[in-house]
This record gives C-alpha cells, structure tokens and sequence, in this order.
C-alpha cells in the first residue's frame, strides 16, 4: 500500500484535468455560436462528440489498468490539439466533431480507470475517497472557464487548448516511476458468470446513464441560458457554470466526511430539492437568481454520483460490467445535451430545461426500484 499512496496524488490532479476538459464546452458554446454558422443543434452535437467519446473509451476497457491510463492519456492529448486546431478555424465544425470524440474516448479510458483504482479501497473508506476524487474532477470543472474566457486577452484558446493537451499525459510519466508491472482492477476476478444479467446491472446501467444526462445537461447549458434569458454579458455568463461546480466540490467534500449511514434518504433528498431548484432557475429572468440557484443546484447534485457508484461497487461487478455501467454515464451525457439542442431549436432553451427535470425524477424511481436488490447484496 505505501507503494501506491504517491499514486493517489496523481490521480487526483488527471481527475482534475479531465474535469476541465469534459466541461469546458459549456462556457466554450458562445463564443462557438458566434465563430462558427450553427444552431442549438449543431451545438448540442459537439456536447454529444465528446461524450460518444467518453462512452466509447468507458466501453472498451481491457483488463489492464495500465494500458488503458497510457492510452487515454495519448488519445485525450491528441484529441484536445485536434480541437484547439478547429477551433481557430471558421469552418473548422467537422474537424472539431472528430477532435472531440477522441478527446472524449481518452478522458473516459482516463477516468474509468482512475475510479476502478480508487474504487477497491475498503469499505469504510469508499465514499470518503471516491467524494475526494470527485472534488478534484469538480475543482477543474471550476477552472474549466478559463480555457475559453475572453477575459484572457494574452493567450488565445486554441493555445490555452494546446496546454490542457499536455496536461493529459501526467499519467505517462507517473506509469514510469511506479513499479506496477501489469494492473488489474481488484473486481476483476469476481463472478461474472451472468454478465449483464447479474442482479441490478440494468438497473444500475440505467441509474448512471440518466445521473451522466442531468449532470452534461447542466453544464453544457446554463452559461447559454443565461446569456441567452438574463441577457449577461458572456464574460460573466462564461464562468457561472463555475457556481455550479464550486457547490457540487464543496458538497462533495463534505460528503468526504460522511460516515456512510442514511445514504438512500440523502439520495431521495439531493434529487427533490435538484428538482425544486431548476424550476426555479429555468423560470429566472435575473443573472443575479440564476446565479444563486446556480451554485445552490451544484450543492444539491453533489452526493449523487459518489453514492450511487459506492453502492453499485457493493455488488463486486467484474471491471468488464463495471466498465459498460460506468459507460452508461458517458452516453446518457451524449444523450441529453443532443436531445435538449433539439428541444431548444424545436420549442426554447426553457422548454429544453425541463429535460434535466424529469431526469432527475426518472432517477429516484429507478433507485426505489434497485432497493430490494441492494438490501439482498448488502
């Protein structure tokens, strides 16, 4: 274990640039709607490229840990200089489709791999330090402004792209000082005699895809939102998806501290008022309130993800399962930022938010629906 703890470190600050990368179109549509001749659509397809991607790279983990951070690194790298060349280019929305889906298969190699690792922690310590993990990933999202903010009149986008680039390929060189040798996941020499029919699988499946499609739905969004209803200069609209991500790191570091009792009612109870506050925030007409319910929705939305994956990792999946519901969460973000673009181009933006609504709806009920199951495994 002490061989492995300097490990840790590092694999906090790559969840933290796949923090930035995976949700830095969000504050990046404006500035795309005016380069490039798009709609709601088209932009709601580049938020769809890079989270194909993500599913792809989740999809197709092999057994070896190792290999999949090395190629994810390679893959996010070179996909994110792709997308910094496209980018510059006003005709560049097809390049940019193909950078992002392999910059996408990279991330999800990267952070698939990452949660598997920090995931065969003991028990006790799981939700404390998958939330940690969490909290990094969130705390680039915060920074993920920057990469696209016009408030950096220095430094150009496409090279503060090309700089992310390199970030991507830490985990090469932390693989050459680590004495590894060939890494597997510690779930993946457990029972996989049924596969996808193991007890719970679809419905964890269906739980993580629905959770990837409230949290991409978010994020994509609302800095379009409230440019777009609360007529927000884009500066300031660029980076209040920060808010966002600041409540949902410091919710989740909180939930660091959590002993692991009750995490069924604090599920049911994060959903319920994520609800209340999007109602709320889709009705805004002030920057001001959007802001507010903003940073407040983060907080709500915080426990979800790290509850969720402790107790599907309760079930002992295999890594072969484990990546394809960990997947679910990839596509289920490619899913919903695509649907609600076309809802925004069909109806409004406003009509589109509620897509994220009845997400979260959907969510408690399939949860309801896996109890008995996870009363059985635990």
């Amino acid at each position: 274990m002490a061989e492995e703890r300097p490990s840790v470190g590092i694999w906090r600050w790559t969840m933290a640039f796949t923090g930035v990368g995976s949700t830095m179109l969000g504050p990046f549509l404006p500035r795309l709607l005016v380069l490039w001749p798009i709609q709601d659509r088209q932009a709601g397809m580049l938020v769809a490229s890079l989270f194909l991607g993500s599913f792809s790279g989740t999809i197709s983990m092999s057994r070896q840990l190792d290999r999949c951070l090395r190629r994810g690194a390679l893959a996010a790298s070179i996909g994110c200089l792709g997308f910094a060349a496209a980018a510059h280019f006003r005709n560049g929305f097809g390049a940019a489709l193909l950078a992002l889906l392999l910059m996408g298969f990279g991330m999800g190699q990267l952070m698939s791999s990452i949660n598997l690792l920090v995931g065969a922690a003991p028990p006790a310590q799981r939700v404390r330090q998958l939330a940690l993990l969490g909290a990094a990933w969130c705390a680039g999202a915060v920074l993920s402004p920057s990469v696209s903010t016009v408030l950096l009149r220095g430094i150009s986008p496409s090279l503060r792209l090309v700089l992310l680039a390199l970030l991507f390929l830490l985990p090469l060189f932390a693989l050459r000082q680590t004495a590894w040798g060939t890494r597997e996941s510690a779930f993946e020499h457990s029972d996989d005699r049924h596969g996808l029919l193991a007890d719970g699988v679809l419905l964890c499946t269906l739980m993580f895809l629905i959770y990837g499609g409230i949290e991409a739905s978010i994020s994509a969004w609302t800095p379009l939102f409230a440019t777009r209803y609360a007529a927000g200069p884009i500066a300031a609209s660029q980076w209040i998806l920060s808010l966002f991500w600041s409540g949902l790191i410091l919710g989740r570091m909180a939930l660091g501290a959590f002993s692991g009792s009750g995490t069924e009612s604090l599920v049911y109870g994060a959903a319920g008022a994520s609800v209340l506050l999007l109602l709320w925030l889709t009705l805004s007409g002030s920057f001001v309130r959007i802001a507010i319910g903003t940073v407040l929705l983060g907080g709500c939305v915080s426990p979800l993800f790290p509850l969720l994956l402790a107790t599907t990792l309760e079930y002992k999946y295999s890594n072969r399962v484990m990546g394809i519901v960990l997947a679910s969460c990839a596509l289920g973000s490619a899913l919903f930022p695509l649907l609600m673009g076309f809802l925004s181009s069909s109806f409004s933006l406003r009509a589109g938010m509620m897509l994220p609504v009845a997400g979260l709806l959907t969510l408690v009920a399939v949860r309801w629906g896996l109890r008995p199951r996870m009363q059985v495994a635990l």
